[in-house]
């Protein structure tokens, strides 16, 4: 399929995967009858943020794949998200690029990842993250062993904050 002039990935294995970018939400889905694709509008609603915050926290989730890019959800909606990542037992790779979710938002997220045990996969690029949110980050993964790749490109870090992450890690 194709969204704008770019041509998208296909995707052979995956169970759900959700893409959001600004003009466009997609949602993909594996079913008996093969992959199912659905294409919903720039404005992504509260009915559309409540039915995929709803599929999250479902134990019955198929949802292994999470990408949010260039949106800024509102702070009830990351914390709900932040809330929903804490139960999720399928979501291996989440992309939360240029949301912002900056300090505030890094405080949430750092207490779910200390309860999540399924993430492999974080990107946080482009968030307003800075040392004090590194800082956050570090000390959750001293309690989260699943997490394996952590990005964090395009921030606002310095040397102390990840030196911080560093120690964190035994670098």
């Amino acid at each position: 399929f194709k969204t704008g002039s770019k041509q998208a990935k296909s995707f052979d294995n995956f169970d759900q995967v959700w893409f959001f970018h600004p003009f466009l939400v997609i949602r993909m889905a594996s079913s008996s009858l093969g992959k199912d694709f659905y294409f919903i509008s720039s404005n992504w609603n509260g009915t559309q943020q409540e039915e995929l915050l709803a599929s999250l926290s479902s134990k019955d989730c198929l949802i292994c794949t999470l990408s949010i890019t260039q949106y800024q959800l509102n702070a009830q909606a990351f914390a709900a998200l932040c809330a929903a990542f804490q139960v999720n037992c399928t979501l291996l790779h989440v992309s939360l690029f240029r949301t912002d979710i900056g300090d505030p938002g890094c405080k949430l997220l750092a207490e779910a990842l200390v309860a999540n045990n399924t993430i492999t996969d974080l990107c946080l690029g482009a968030d307003q993250i800075t040392d004090q949110s590194c800082t956050l980050i570090s000390d959750a993964l001293r309690a989260n062993y699943t997490l394996t790749r952590l990005r964090l490109n395009h921030n606002s870090i310095t040397d102390y904050g990840m030196k911080h992450l560093c120690e964190t890690l035994q670098i």
